[in-house]
């Protein structure tokens, strides 16, 4: 992307999409898979959900503009000193997103989480890491690390990951994820800006997405099959979702320092590749680089319009679609 508004632009379109490609997965379910078991179905829709979610429209952009991968996506090789930080950083910042999840859990149902716990439970342990841990770093990361971030990166940091960052929390489709995702897409988005790769937050997802489907997997085999069913039917009270919450925000406290001081070590070793990723050109630890984000709009008529359906499709949801 090479705008705001190109970016804005492809959002909206990809969030309408978005939204009506539950019913061409299902679509293609009933096509390919008739005759087979409920369970193959719902592999085949599992497995087949982010080629036609996120592969789809973003091949389609490349064909119609005349881009290349390599033009809208930082493909830059991540060195291992920064796997490193990014794997660190990511650890302790997954407590933040802790305390996200639980804060929202008290005002908004999360039953999307018990859902892909059960859904895991009827398939293979493979079938589970590659639709949990697996495709949806590449093909989410692509999309909002790679394409829509690279129509804002020249805004400035702080509100092209906000932005970013907002519109990867609205793409879940579901507001108890919206908080921990956005706060989650504006980590990475910081991930890309100061090591100018892609790899980075690509990394940084697999290691959330990663660590929570094997420490479910895990659980689900130690425990009686019985047990798990139970728990993951039983209804949370208040007091045990504040008790959560206390506890999160206790270990989001013990690693507070150490995620400070890793993220400082991190931004200042990366100073070149932050610049070389702002300007798309070459620099040195003395290139006198001064931030100048281009003025300009990025809440265009497209940005509002973005915000406008995925409320209306919200309000849909709670009111009509669930019923």
């Amino acid at each position: 992307m090479d705008s705001p508004k190109s970016a804005n632009k492809f959002m909206m379109w990809f969030l309408i999409y978005n939204i009506i490609s539950v019913f061409i997965i299902m679509l293609g379910a009933a096509f390919w898979m008739y005759g087979k078991s409920e369970k193959e179905v719902m592999q085949f829709m599992l497995l087949s959900q982010d080629f036609v979610v996120f592969i789809i429209p973003m091949a389609v952009y490349l064909i119609f503009t005349g881009k290349s991968l390599k033009d809208i996506v930082p493909l830059k090789k991540l060195s291992l000193k920064n796997a490193v930080y990014v794997v660190v950083i990511t650890l302790l910042i997954m407590p933040v997103m802790m305390v996200f999840s639980r804060i929202t859990d008290l005002f908004v149902n999360s039953d999307v989480n018990d859902s892909f716990n059960r859904i895991m439970l009827d398939f293979p342990w493979w079938v589970s890491v590659i639709f949990m841990a697996v495709m949806p770093p590449l093909c989410e990361e692509t999309m909002f690390r790679g394409y829509i971030l690279s129509g804002y990166k020249r805004i400035g940091f702080a509100k092209a990951a906000i932005i970013s960052g907002l519109f990867f929390g609205m793409m879940h489709l579901d507001l108890y994820q919206l908080p921990y995702a956005a706060f989650a897409g504006i980590v990475m988005a910081g991930f890309v800006f100061y090591t100018g790769s892609i790899y980075s937050s690509m990394l940084a997802h697999f290691v959330v997405n990663g660590s929570q489907t094997a420490m479910f997997l895990i659980a689900a085999k130690m425990m009686d099959p019985n047990d798990l069913e139970q728990q993951l039917s039983e209804v949370i009270t208040m007091d045990e979702k504040l008790a959560g919450l206390y506890a999160a925000m206790a270990l989001m406290i013990i690693c507070l320092p150490f995620l400070l001081f890793a993220i400082n070590r991190f931004v200042k070793r990366n100073r070149v590749n932050y610049i070389e990723y702002c300007t798309d050109s070459p620099a040195t630890e003395s290139y006198n680089f001064e931030e100048k984000p281009k003025s300009g709009k990025f809440a265009d008529k497209y940005f509002y319009i973005t915000i406008l359906v995925y409320i209306l499709y919200m309000l849909a949801d709670k009111f009509i679609l669930s019923k």
